[in-house]
């Protein structure tokens, strides 16, 4: 390795909306992983809101087929909540990993509990309650109504994983579930970690929307400072991408693409190349229980050489150089980094170079939940 390279563990992202199927004109588990690969991702876990959705066996099975297939890392699923919860045992011997609750199964969520605590399946919650979000679908309300009411069923149970956490009171009321209850663990995003909303979060552009939405900038720093300090849990993407024209209209769907630079974002903001291990590599791998996160005998050799922005001799890249630049579209275009993907190995085997992109056959592992 060169003087301005370092070695660090590839990444797991416990949160990534892959698209396909019937939103192939989107993005394809192809071109989606092979993203994740050239930022430093080794290992996505995808949520079931795809077109059809993961919700029924036969979904979970086709689903499990491609990624197999298609997929340039190591790929696990979570499935939704089905109609009728005895095929959750269905889909836990066909290979989900878990189950991911939405706004709209609030409604059932002390039987969802229940039943993924029975199936061994880890549970994931979006957490806003959806009737908070009919009367005010920006505001806070929602989020603080929806962290409160997961907290009282998972005070019962634990097993809960709250997805894309952005308020700072939402991070005190899991911090008191984590107090006396076991198994419960929340993650943040990119954007609500580096984004804020301005003075009025009524006034975003539609190309800025998410779900939840961007927060006041108290709420941002709040975020942030949950992974500078190690008290989230996992730094997660929440990766939804759209196309450019979807983005840029009026009812512009909510998600943003960033598995590419997510990994040398982290570590370029945070500045802390330990912490941002243990959030995107260590702590996420340990959730899946796969023995990797870690440079260290024993461990899968998922590996990554990023070339740091500091030269050898102490400068940095010529000012007009932009291989150091985000040039994905979306709100972090153009932004500055300090760490470049060069080489990623899975497995021990070099997988992509930043020279002559993906060199391994595509492929999925099983994950043990």
């Amino acid at each position: 390795m060169a003087e301005d390279e370092i070695l660090l563990p590839g990444a797991t992202d416990l949160h990534v909306h892959l698209r396909d199927w019937e939103e192939s004109y989107k993005e394809t588990v192809s071109s989606g992983t092979l993203a994740a690969l050239s930022g430093g991702v080794t290992t996505v876990v995808e949520m079931p809101n795809t077109k059809p959705p993961i919700d029924n066996p036969e979904a979970l099975s086709k689903r499990l087929e491609l990624l197999e297939s298609d997929s340039y890392v190591d790929c696990a699923v979570h499935v939704g909540l089905p109609r009728e919860l005895q095929i959750l045992s269905a889909m836990r011997r066909e290979g989900a990993i878990g189950v991911k609750l939405y706004p709209k199964d609030f409604p059932r969520l002390r039987e969802a509990f229940r039943a993924a605590h029975d199936q061994s399946l880890k549970l994931a919650v979006h957490a806003e309650d959806p009737e908070a979000l009919v009367q005010d679908p920006v505001g806070p309300r929602a989020e603080e109504n929806g962290v409160k009411e997961v907290c009282k069923v998972a005070s019962r149970v634990g097993n809960v994983r709250f997805c894309h956490v952005s308020l700072a009171s939402s991070v005190s009321a899991i911090a008191e579930l984590k107090s006396h209850t076991n198994g419960v663990s929340f993650e943040v995003t990119p954007h609500h970690a580096l984004l804020s909303c301005g003075p009025d979060y009524r006034q975003l552009p539609p190309s800025l929307n998410v779900r939840p939405p961007l927060r006041r900038e108290c709420d941002r720093i709040a975020m942030f400072e949950t992974l500078r300090n190690g008290i989230a849990d996992f730094y997660a993407t929440d990766h939804a991408p759209h196309t450019a024209s979807e983005k840029e209209s009026q009812n512009a769907p909510p998600g943003l693409r960033s598995l590419k630079f997510a990994y040398p974002l982290l570590l370029t903001e945070l500045q802390d190349v330990a912490m941002a291990c243990r959030l995107y590599c260590e702590r996420p791998a340990a959730y899946l229980g796969e023995t990797k996160g870690k440079i260290e005998p024993g461990m899968i050799a998922d590996l990554v050489v990023f070339r740091t922005r500091t030269r050898p001799d102490g400068q940095e890249p010529e000012a007009n150089s932009n291989e150091f630049d985000i040039v994905e579209t979306g709100p972090f275009v153009g932004r500055r980094l300090g760490y470049k993907v060069e080489q990623v190995y899975k497995g021990g085997v070099l997988s992509y170079s930043s020279e002559t992109g993906p060199l391994a056959k595509r492929g999925r592992r099983e994950h043990s939940a």
